[in-house]
């Protein structure tokens, strides 16, 4: 059985807030959709806390509206090769909308007998991924509803959450003049919207979620892909830097960290908004701010591709602006100094930390590093710049990850090498990273660790392959129409283990530093599972190449280069 399909509709009363409709099902389940938790005056402010509904009530029986993404991407959701879940035909997602995306879904779960109804339940907030430029937490494969009556089979019952947040330029856009504005506004620092609404969905949360029987002193936040970084980035926000736990206290980032993508400074933000105004025709003056909130946001996410040189694969990068982060987690000047989780320490109140990958994550570049205008010698020297040695590169290129000199421009030869290396700096040597900084601290939080190697089975160009994000089918239990029974086996093998983390009275697995030991859980490509040593592990995942960069003190510099091979060419840069 896929998705779970509603059979009715009942109502929920969730504390002052007033009455909502929900969809029900057959097993006890009760959807609340399209639920506000933020509010909007305009483009481009902070959202403020939605404190109340109109007559105190809210049609929680339809999707809301999810921010405007670029349109090349937004292609992806309504035929996505990665994860192939279709929308539910009784679940419509609606049009985008900039100012009324703010908004989130609650899946409750029945109560199993025997439970005690006054025992609050933990709470997962699920944030969706898409390089912080497309995505839902309403598309088919979030859809919490099978999640969380599945969680109340195995005796532990969970509220699922999945939000929406602003993405793209509506999400991130930065300058003097938007800093300007908000503090005028009465608002702190600039850009880095989507992560601001990400913390207000928190908060409504924390608020609220009693009144429908979560707890909020048991919450994970949970983020795959742009959403792990989130999570990541969420953990070294100020009001996480003291003992007191910032609305969540376990997190869980699946394939992302906040060194997957690059911080920026406003002065590169302010470069980009002026290559935004000049691309509109928009000349520098009083309304220049106006006159781009009178472009339809729409226009505003489909020129991204071309403000950035015509290239695919366009990500929005967070502002260092010296307010959103704690300074007394890192000061701007260490953001700036990408990567930082060499760095990092885990937050006191952090209870519990999962973190992993999939075992092919650099095919997302494939399109960028088969270029048949950049060969070897290209890649070399632009690395070779970096660490400071021809002879080093050629070491890193060709002896640690088998790139060949005479492979030619263009071909997959030459571009799987360089996907792996780019895999390694950007999502995998991140992991290894918060798991090693959170096992060792003095305050060390539970570490669970783990890699999916399970190849893709759609019948599409991206079958065979355990591609990033082909996870995404398993945890929430979406597909398991389209499983195999062995397939279908892990999925609930995954959900078992998040329920198990988001509980915290049992390990799912081995934890990473057990018995002296690093171990990982590995879910294999045969649809088994088991836990692994690193020495067990290393043929598969080259432990041994990405541990050498960093006792070498090379990843900062690989990390770099890796970050130009990928986006070389920015015309305002």
């Amino acid at each position: 059985m896929g998705r779970q399909t509603p059979t009715g509709t009942t109502t929920v009363q969730i504390g002052p807030l007033g009455t909502a409709t929900c969809l029900s099902y057959d097993d006890g389940v009760r959807n609340i959709l399209g639920v506000p938790y933020g509010r909007l005056a305009k483009r481009w402010t902070r959202a403020t806390l939605a404190d109340s509904w109109p007559d105190n009530k809210h049609d929680g029986t339809k999707l809301g509206p999810r921010s405007h993404g670029i349109a090349s991407h937004e292609a992806s959701i309504d035929n996505d090769l990665a994860v192939p879940v279709p929308d539910h035909p009784l679940i419509p997602r609606p049009a985008p909308s900039e100012l009324g995306c703010l908004n989130l879904n609650i899946a409750l779960p029945p109560l199993p007998a025997g439970h005690d109804p006054n025992t609050l339940l933990p709470v997962i907030i699920y944030i969706h991924g898409g390089a912080f430029c497309f995505g839902s937490g309403g598309t088919a494969n979030n859809d919490g509803a099978h999640f969380a009556g599945y969680s109340s089979t195995q005796g532990k019952p969970c509220i699922y959450v999945t939000i929406n947040y602003r993405l793209g330029l509506g999400g991130f856009l930065a300058s003097q003049v938007i800093k300007d504005e908000l503090a005028r506004d009465g608002f702190a620092g600039v850009g880095n919207f989507a992560l601001t609404d990400q913390q207000l969905a928190v908060q409504w949360v924390t608020r609220y979620i009693s009144h429908v029987g979560g707890d909020p002193g048991n919450v994970t936040l949970m983020g795959q892909s742009a959403g792990a970084a989130s999570v990541g980035h969420l953990m070294l926000a100020r009001g996480a830097e003291g003992d007191e736990a910032p609305g969540f206290q376990r997190a869980v980032l699946l394939s992302g960290a906040v060194d997957t993508i690059e911080n920026w400074p406003l002065e590169m933000w302010e470069k980009k908004y002026q290559a935004v105004l000049r691309y509109f025709g928009i000349e520098n003056g009083p309304d220049e701010l106006e006159q781009l909130r009178r472009v339809p946001e729409v226009d505003v996410a489909n020129a991204t591709e071309d403000i950035d040189g015509g290239q695919r694969g366009v990500v929005m990068n967070l502002c260092a602006d010296g307010w959103f982060h704690s300074p007394a987690i890192f000061s701007k000047e260490q953001l700036l100094n990408n990567p930082v989780l060499t760095k990092w320490t885990p937050p006191k109140w952090l209870k519990s930390l999962m973190v992993g990958d999939v075992r092919q994550e650099g095919l997302i570049w494939r399109g960028k590093l088969m270029n048949r205008d950049r060969g070897y010698d290209w890649y070399h020297n632009v690395l070779s710049q970096h660490v400071g040695s021809d002879d080093l590169a050629t070491t890193i290129l060709a002896e640690k990850y088998g790139a060949k000199k005479e492979s030619p421009a263009g071909s997959e030869e030459l571009s799987v090498p360089l996907e792996n290396l780019c895999a390694d700096v950007l999502f995998k040597i991140p992991v290894i990273n918060m798991a090693d900084k959170a096992s060792q601290a003095a305050h060390s939080p539970a570490v669970y660790g783990y890699h999916f190697d399970r190849p893709s089975t759609a019948d599409n160009v991206l079958k065979g392959l355990a591609h990033h994000s082909v996870d995404n089918i398993y945890g929430h239990l979406n597909a398991l129409d389209i499983m195999t029974p062995e397939q279908a086996a892990l999925a609930h093998r995954i959900a078992d283990d998040w329920l198990d983390f988001a509980y915290g009275e049992k390990d799912p697995w081995d934890k990473y530093s057990q018995g002296g030991e690093r171990k990982w859980m590995i879910y294999e490509p045969d649809d088994s599972w088991r836990v692994k040593s690193e020495q067990e592990d290393e043929a598969v995942r080259g432990y041994e190449r990405m541990r050498w960069m960093l006792d070498e003190s090379l990843y900062e510099k690989v990390y770099k280069a890796a970050c130009f091979w990928l986006a070389p060419n920015l015309p305002y840069a």
